[in-house]
C-alpha cells in the first residue's frame, strides 16, 4: 500500500512514495491504508512546495488531472 509512481509521469518528483508520509508540521507518521497512483480517484493529497508550505486539497478527479490545475 502506498503511493507510487509512473515512470513516464513528468509530475512523479512531486509524489511522496512509499507507505507513508510525515506530517509537515507535528511531525507524526501517516500511514497510507490504501495503493494509489496518478490514476487514483477519490483522494485526499498534499503537496509540499521548496518553500516549506503545505497545501493539503481532496479531488474526485484523477490525480493526475488534478496536479495540473495547481
Amino acid at each position: 500500500m502506498g503511493t507510487f509512481p509512473r515512470l513516464t509521469c513528468a509530475n512523479c518528483n512531486n509524489i511522496s512514495k512509499g507507505a507513508y508520509f510525515t506530517h509537515p508540521h507535528a511531525g507524526r507518521k501517516i500511514n497510507i491504508n490504501t495503493f494509489y497512483t496518478y490514476d487514483s480517484t477519490y483522494v485526499i493529497y498534499l503537496i509540499k512546495c521548496p518553500c516549506g508550505l503545505a497545501y493539503v486539497g481532496e479531488t474526485t478527479q484523477k490525480v493526475k488531472n488534478r496536479i495540473k490545475q495547481h
